[in-house]
């Protein structure tokens, strides 16, 4: 793990030791009901975890991203939130 802040942002980094994410599959990891058959589980998730943090974190202006692990090892798995704070959104009332 490693954690910081680069630019105007700050990044928290989680990297592992697994079979790691070919490079044409990782713009995939992040949609919906999308699963992987390599790792430990063999796809046997449900594909939302990755889709539901990368909809949570966008909503506050942040992203995700994806890369190959220290020495090409595992997965890195990088999450950046701007430190400027983002516009109040109003709410409209419902009756």
């Amino acid at each position: 793990m490693a954690a910081g802040v680069l630019d105007s942002e700050l990044f928290f980094s989680v990297s592992d030791e697994g079979p790691g994410i070919p490079e044409d599959k990782r713009a995939k990891i992040f949609d919906m009901f999308y699963t992987a058959a390599r790792g430990d589980r063999g796809g046997q998730g449900t594909g939302l975890g990755l889709a539901i943090c990368q909809g949570m974190i966008g909503a506050h202006g942040g992203r995700l991203s994806v890369e190959e692990g220290i020495d090409g090892q595992g997965t890195r798995i990088t999450l950046f939130l701007p430190l400027q704070a983002q516009p109040d959104v109003e709410m409209e009332e419902s009756a």
